[in-house]
């Protein structure tokens, strides 16, 4: 085992008792990224988004799918037939549509139903699941997809770190914490496709309000990939800058 396998093993340790996912960052913050062997899917939901943001999001994935002489995180990695797939409200694409690796498509008003037809229109197998608000640093892509080297793996839980959130959120954010500590980060986590398939997709019926949404796309979800493989933890956050619950595109507008 590894040194990082062990921090990442302390981490998750710290999660269970403390429930709190900010204290298990600490724990293994440093662990060394890793490249994909596998070509990714990485799908990005947006409605009524800062631009600037968005831009920000798909700039940081779409560098890590860029061959670079002098990339550490090149090795193995198949970037040729990787792909970010970003679902937006009618009429939006942000202006970029000259990203080489992006895909852009409209999805009725709804999260669900947008990370339905992201995931049903990928073309590989592994799925990342990824935000239009967030930073994601350079190695994350590659730690998240060497996960699924073992073929046991069917579900990937990462983790995030929050920036500039204001007060009002504070109470969804602390519940969302303590409560959904065990999830699958519509921000930060990757499964396979067939696995997605095989647990029912996500429940579109659950867009019903912010809390119900976010237990069907974290928790339930979670909870049914472990009926069909293993899902494994990882700390490498990524910096989510956006608004937590108010204000927040497709999940204020169900």
């Amino acid at each position: 085992m590894t040194r990082s396998d062990d921090l990442a093993k302390v981490a998750l340790g710290l999660e269970v008792v403390v429930g709190i996912p900010a204290v298990a960052y600490l724990a293994a913050r440093g662990q060394p990224p890793e490249d994909p062997v596998i070509p990714v899917s990485a799908v990005m939901c947006a409605k009524n988004e800062d631009p600037d943001l968005v831009r920000t999001a798909v700039d940081s994935l779409e560098s890590q799918l860029v061959v670079k002489e002098d990339d550490p995180y090149d090795v193995l990695f198949a970037k040729e037939s990787s792909e970010i797939i970003l679902v937006t409200g009618e009429g939006e694409d942000y202006g970029l549509l000259e990203y080489p690796n992006l895909r852009v498509y409209s999805a009725p008003t709804g999260k669900l139903r947008a990370r339905n037809l992201g995931t049903r229109l990928a073309v590989n197998d592994v799925i990342l699941a990824v935000d239009a608000d967030t930073y994601y640093p350079p190695g994350w892509i590659g730690i998240m997809a060497n996960q699924f080297k073992d073929p046991e793996v069917v579900g990937v839980a990462g983790t995030s770190d929050f920036f500039g959130f204001p007060l009002v959120d504070a109470p969804l954010f602390l519940w969302y914490s303590l409560v959904l500590s065990k999830k699958m980060s519509g921000r930060s986590s990757a499964f396979r496709k067939w696995a997605w398939e095989a647990t029912g997709y996500f429940d579109e019926s659950k867009e019903t309000d912010l809390i119900t949404l976010m237990k069907e796309e974290e928790v339930d979800f979670y909870e049914r990939l472990k009926t069909v493989g293993k899902v494994v933890f990882v700390n490498f956050p990524v910096e989510h800058h956006g608004g937590f619950g108010s204000g927040r595109g497709l999940r204020t507008h169900l």
